[in-house]
């Protein structure tokens, strides 16, 4: 396949297998997926480059970003870090300012020895996938599983350098049912992370907007998405048939241009 500009996708051939890990990517993961895909976005991170801030692994599957500055760009998109459009959500350090679906917990860290009951163990926690080092040496841990997804911001002790124990932090007086809720599945991604998520109607239908969303941008037809998302059963069908999937593929571009120009933030929702 030939270079394209703004192309983020698998590369060619096309084929729904490329596209598998979307059955098991939580709201905020699929919502970068259609933000990575935004030439305008693409343009605010290239235009906010001051030198490699670039990821890099720590071990197998944790990664991390040490930040010079947060870009201004970085508001209008909803993202605490503007992230490199090339890098799938797997590597991506995904922290969203505001997201019901990934939200932010606030708290400050101290030293603790491993054998305190209530430490909190970065190392050990399979679910930490990303830390970000901000300007200012505050630490942004990124937990996020098959179904769920959070940010722990931690001043104070680094939690990337060692067992910690933490005092979060809460404004105001909230409501204590979100509140309860927002915990309880910071606990759950901290002791019982899901690998694998139910199978969803949702998921397939997303996985289909990027198939074909991806499709158009290397100059498919609307015939020829429709063929390439059908293809077992294309061969065959009758003639009004054929065109009800090329509907399908209409719809499927239609809806994958709404999620990648702003809709993407119903996801985090």
């Amino acid at each position: 396949m030939p270079e394209l500009r703004h192309y983020v996708g698998p590369a060619w051939p096309l084929n729904r297998a490329a596209y598998a890990y979307v059955l098991n990517s939580c709201p905020s993961d699929l919502a970068w997926e259609f933000l990575r895909r935004n030439p305008s976005y693409q343009r605010d991170y290239q235009l906010s480059r001051r030198g490699p801030d670039r990821p890099h692994p720590i071990d197998r599957d944790r990664w991390l970003t040490r930040l010079r500055r947060y870009p201004p760009q970085c508001d209008h998109w909803g993202l605490y870090v503007l992230v490199d459009p090339k890098w799938r959500a797997a590597h991506a350090p995904l922290c969203w300012t505001s997201a019901a679906s990934a939200p932010i917990l606030e708290a400050r860290a101290e030293r603790a020895s491993a054998a305190m009951p209530s430490a909190l163990s970065i190392e050990s926690c399979a679910a930490a996938t990303h830390i970000v080092i901000g300007p200012a040496g505050e630490e942004l841990i990124i937990l996020r599983d098959a179904e769920r997804a959070a940010t722990l911001r931690l001043e104070g002790a680094r939690a990337s350098l060692g067992p910690v124990s933490v005092t979060f932090l809460i404004a105001g007086l909230p409501d204590p049912r979100p509140l309860t809720k927002r915990f309880r599945a910071f606990r759950d991604l901290i002791s019982t992370p899901r690998l694998r998520a139910p199978a969803s109607r949702l998921r397939l239908f997303l996985r289909d907007v990027l198939l074909a969303l991806d499709a158009r941008h290397i100059g498919m037809s609307q015939r020829e998405i429709a063929a390439l998302l059908h293809r077992e059963e294309a061969d065959g069908l009758a003639f009004h048939v054929k065109e009800t999937l090329r509907d399908r593929a209409r719809h499927l571009l239609l809806r994958g241009q709404q999620l990648r120009d702003g809709g993407y933030r119903k996801l985090l929702a």
